[in-house]
């Protein structure tokens, strides 16, 4: 076997949730948290969570971790879901709910012999963002929800685990190795020529930035509107790839997942810019990296999905396509051009 279908270094390279069936959900839902309703299978990248809906006070989604999962990580995110209620208790995100012993998680035994933690939130209505019309509205809507978290997240003190994660952009240079699993010149020039920039332009200037706890995944798939209003979010969920990490990186991960939905691809990020830096402001050297590391968010997620379709490690969906759809994107981006999209950028965060 070839050295790039070997086990990742990097957390999240593969999808690999644990395997748990409905009944052991069921089971799990009623043993540790009293609620007693069919379970029904949520998707997740790494763990296997199912909402389990007894009624509006009964209404969770059930956690079960992959069998890896450092404990340590859970309990960060727990703390920070903690943390924003009682900063910020107007931001959309799950609660925390307790175990019947008053603990934040619990264990069961899977069926398959693992040790597996669980833990369980409340579940928030809505669609996921890619399910729905995505107007510039919208785009202020998750702007401005986004920067409330980053101000919420701000104050929050915890010692931050060291999670290797393939989708923490200062880690790109790690799928480098990566690049002749793309199946296509084009891109695999693109994406060697980003991951280069980044290394050797963008990144050294990290240390310079404002750092935080962020949430690091503020996709389309992990931000929910509300289906019969125009401009609302009703959740932000998934806190599982959560880091210490430059403030720009989480603006730059949730402006990356706005570049596929127009013929203009800088026009959604300059709408949800507007109304993040309304709540959040940002410093004109946050703002000069925002291209860089959209691009470089662009160019992880090519390579990622690259990955699953040579070794087989995504059984959700047709991991190539996914990676040519994110090359499509970069090539949009690219097309627009550092300097054009950077000065837009700058001109509606008022940093020019």
């Amino acid at each position: 076997m070839s050295s790039s279908a070997e086990a990742p270094a990097l957390m999240a390279l593969a999808s690999n949730p644990p395997v748990f069936s409905e009944k052991e959900a069921r089971d799990a839902a009623v043993s540790l948290f009293g609620i007693d309703a069919e379970p029904e299978p949520k998707s997740s990248e790494r763990d296997r969570n199912f909402r389990v809906n007894a009624g509006p006070e009964a209404d969770i989604v059930l956690k079960v971790c992959n069998v890896n999962e450092d404990p340590a990580v859970i309990d960060f995110q727990i703390a920070a879901l903690r943390h924003i209620e009682t900063t910020d208790p107007s931001l959309p995100v799950p609660r925390v709910v307790m175990t019947r012993a008053g603990e934040t998680r619990g264990r069961v035994t899977s069926e398959a012999g693992e040790d597996l933690m669980v833990y369980a939130l409340t579940y928030c209505p809505g669609v996921p963002l890619w399910q729905t019309e995505l107007t510039p509205a919208v785009m202020r809507a998750v702007g401005t929800t986004i920067a409330k978290l980053s101000h919420a997240l701000r104050s929050f003190q915890w010692d931050a685990p060291d999670q290797a994660l393939v989708w923490d952009i200062r880690r790109a240079g790690a799928m480098r190795e990566h690049l002749p699993l793309i199946r296509d010149h084009a891109a695999e020039k693109l994406v060697g020529e980003t991951l280069d920039w980044f290394a050797t332009v963008t990144l050294p200037k990290f240390a310079e930035l404002r750092h935080q706890v962020i949430h690091n995944d503020a996709n389309r798939g992990n931000i929910l509107v509300l289906a019969d209003e125009d401009a609302e979010v009703s959740g932000v969920i998934d806190f599982g790839d959560m880091v210490y990490a430059p403030l720009v990186q989480d603006v730059s991960t949730a402006a990356m997942e706005l570049t596929g939905v127009s013929d203009d691809p800088i026009s959604y990020i300059v709408a949800f810019l507007e109304s993040y830096v309304a709540v959040n402001p940002l410093t004109k050297d946050e703002v000069g990296s925002i291209y860089d590391c959209v691009m470089t968010r662009l160019a992880v997620c090519v390579l990622v999905y690259a990955w699953r379709a040579e070794n087989k490690a995504e059984p959700r969906y047709d991991a190539h396509a996914e990676a040519m759809r994110f090359f499509g994107e970069m090539a949009r981006v690219d097309a627009v051009g550092r300097d054009v999209a950077t000065a837009r950028f700058h001109a509606i965060c008022g940093t020019g």
